[in-house]
């Protein structure tokens, strides 16, 4: 069961980014920016998910495998980090582009469901990937 939810919150982390993260409501309607599209840093976060998914499998074939459990939690807990610092502090702004040149506009920046989705995915990661790692180390 912990594998299961390891590799389908890994998943999630794989595709969340490519999701809707962040919205503002602009005169001329609502725009949504992924989380790659908007900041650029959430390039590490599917990675991160392959990692964990890589992790988990290894952990499914050879199930006494101590590495594998911790690649699962080292790489959720990144993964979680670095989706909640995106999530806490949104590092976007509304710029709207005029004939006249670029002016930034006071726009009230929401966040998606996808954003604290994908924190809640990687920390289930991480646990999940933790308490493997402890049945293994607990386990003659």
């Amino acid at each position: 069961m912990l594998l299961t939810l390891a590799g389908t919150c890994a998943a999630l982390l794989i595709l969340l980014p490519f999701l809707p993260w962040y919205a503002a409501d602009l005169p001329g309607g609502t725009v949504r920016v992924s989380g790659i599209g908007a900041s650029g840093e959430l390039w590490i976060v599917p990675p991160m998910g392959v990692a964990a998914l890589a992790g988990a499998m290894f952990a499914v074939r050879f199930r006494r495998s101590l590495a594998a459990a911790l690649t699962v939690a080292l790489a959720g807990g990144l993964a979680a980090g670095w989706s909640l610092r995106n999530a806490a502090v949104i590092p976007v702004r509304a710029v709207v582009e005029q004939a006249g040149g670029t002016a930034v506009v006071e726009a009230q920046v929401t966040l998606e469901p996808a954003a604290p989705l994908a924190v809640v995915a990687g920390a289930l990661t991480a646990l999940a990937g933790g308490l493997i790692a402890l049945r293994v180390w607990m386990t003659p």
